[in-house]
């Protein structure tokens, strides 16, 4: 869970308080005033359980943030700040029948999937969601990110008891434009698939407190390596952890082998 920030000028560990306070001086040293850090502040979802955000991406990742304190730069979460500031916009102009931030629940296999849409609109009688990205550069290609649809389609899934869905729609937004796009749908057979690639060895994880693998060099899940990762000094500290044990259990089974050997 994160529990404080890493000072932008020396990447010292503060407090959330402590940050806050230095913000209110002539001494800040930094671009991010108050009501930006505690904007930020305010947005941090430190969640206990399982949810639809935490089963996309890095599940490594998402281990060591639920099974680690740590702090983080403002930097690395501003987008929370910018993402809440085009929701609280956003959520004032809806149609009347417009559902936003329920928190919805489904189990599978035995595990609870949790949710809260941010940013996210469900629209029953449209039998439509539409998610809000704020987005540094609008897709060139007529198709959402594929992460957005992934997410949206797990959305889906995770209300079907509750609403029906025909439609999902992402509405990009950068600092020149906006556009429309519709995500392809999923079957319910499909998502289930990826919830037991994911969800499960994920609780697994957490209960057993083995963290899980780090990804592979070509899996499109290490994009949070390229400077997206909050724990990257804790991911390196395992790693390096697990080519050390890994290297021992070889020079163990060669010993064995010729120990075995006839001659």
């Amino acid at each position: 869970m994160i529990i404080g920030f890493k000072c932008v000028k020396d990447q010292s560990l503060m407090s959330f308080d402590d940050c806050l306070d230095c913000s209110l001086t002539y001494e800040n040293p930094c671009q991010f005033s108050y009501p930006i850090l505690k904007g930020i502040y305010e947005n941090i979802q430190n969640r206990d359980y399982l949810s639809v955000t935490s089963i996309i991406g890095c599940l490594r990742n998402t281990y060591l943030e639920m099974t680690h304190e740590i702090y983080v730069s403002p930097e690395s979460l501003y987008w929370l700040f910018r993402g809440n500031i085009a929701h609280l916009v956003i959520d004032d102009y809806q149609p009347p029948d417009a559902i936003s931030e329920k928190t919805f629940e489904r189990e599978f296999e035995g595990v609870t999937l949790r949710g809260t849409p941010d940013n996210i609109i469900i629209l029953p009688e449209q039998k439509k969601i539409i998610d809000y990205k704020t987005t540094a550069r609008i897709p060139f290609f007529n198709n959402p990110y594929s992460n957005h649809k992934l997410q949206l389609n797990l959305y889906r899934w995770l209300i079907a008891p509750e609403y029906r869905i025909d439609k999902l729609e992402v509405q990009y937004l950068d600092m020149k434009n906006v556009k429309k796009l519709e995500a392809k749908l999923m079957s319910f057979e499909e998502v289930e698939d990826y919830l037991f690639q994911r969800l499960l060895p994920l609780k697994d994880a957490i209960d057993s407190g083995n963290c899980p693998p780090k990804p592979p060099a070509d899996s499109k899940d290490r994009w949070q390596c390229h400077g997206y990762c909050n724990v990257a000094d804790l991911c390196e500290a395992y790693w390096k952890e697990e080519i050390r044990e890994e290297a021992i259990n070889e020079l163990r089974n060669d010993d064995e082998i010729e120990g075995s050997l006839p001659f």
